[in-house]
């Protein structure tokens, strides 16, 4: 298939003041995401000019690259205004936080053409497989899925990395806002589970060493945020520190 007979994706980066893991992120998906017609959206949550810029030029003039802020409106308003913006360019978004990398190249033809043929999937999830979820294997385009169980494990939905089809968001809507990072998953994990429409697959024929890994564990909002109490902007804060002290 020529360039243009493949579907647009948006690459909808969510991100703040975490600059390493995000250039990180973009790294990996220019040198390891296979897939002809991609571009990008960085969904920023207020962290300012010179960060924005500084990813910019990570990706470089080759993509196409919209740019969204949230204005410290919190993580649930970055992806709804993110979200918005990939599907004003798009049917398909690969839907990633900055702390995501691949570790061996990952072909995106498969997934779309699962989403294109199969109207009862709305996300092919890329991210690890949590531990408890029941699913059932259907062959689709060639190819063997978990197609996951929904209500069989809480997490059925997560965070993890996953392209989704407009009719994904079209059935489950926008994520709560004024939540705290983990609240907001939780919340979207309980819609999912609780509403009719389209299912997720994991593919059975990519092993777990191969689908995105989490680099962001030790610069966690979540853990600073709802362990400690402390605010975007602290966590933030203790991250830009733990930045400086790696490259010094």
């Amino acid at each position: 298939m020529a360039v243009s007979e493949w579907p647009p994706i948006v690459v909808l980066i969510v991100t703040y003041r975490r600059l390493a893991l995000a250039l990180a992120t973009v790294r990996s998906i220019k040198e390891k995401l296979v897939y002809p017609n991609y571009g990008f959206h960085i969904a920023d949550d207020g962290s300012g000019q010179e960060y924005i810029e500084r990813l910019l030029q990570e990706i470089g003039p080759t993509y196409g690259v919209t740019i969204s802020d949230a204005g410290r409106g919190g993580v649930g308003k970055s992806m709804n205004m993110g979200i918005a913006a990939c599907l004003s360019r798009a049917d398909y978004w690969l839907h990633l936080e900055d702390d995501w990398v691949l570790p061996t190249p990952l072909n995106l033809g498969p997934c779309v053409k699962l989403l294109d043929t199969d109207q009862t999937v709305g996300m092919v999830r890329l991210g690890r497989y949590s531990e408890g979820v029941k699913a059932t294997t259907r062959g689709v385009v060639g190819q063997a899925w978990w197609h996951l169980e929904k209500g069989s494990g809480f997490f059925v939905f997560s965070g993890n990395p996953s392209l989704r089809h407009r009719r994904f968001h079209q059935a489950y809507g926008n994520y709560a806002e004024g939540l705290k990072p983990g609240e907001t998953e939780v919340s979207y994990c309980w819609r999912f589970n609780t509403t009719p429409g389209p299912g997720i697959v994991w593919p059975a024929f990519m092993s777990d060493a191969d689908a995105f890994h989490h680099i962001g564990d030790h610069q966690s909002f979540k853990w600073y945020m709802e362990r400690d109490g402390k605010s975007g902007e602290e966590a933030a804060a203790i991250f830009e520190a733990m930045d400086k002290g790696l490259s010094a």
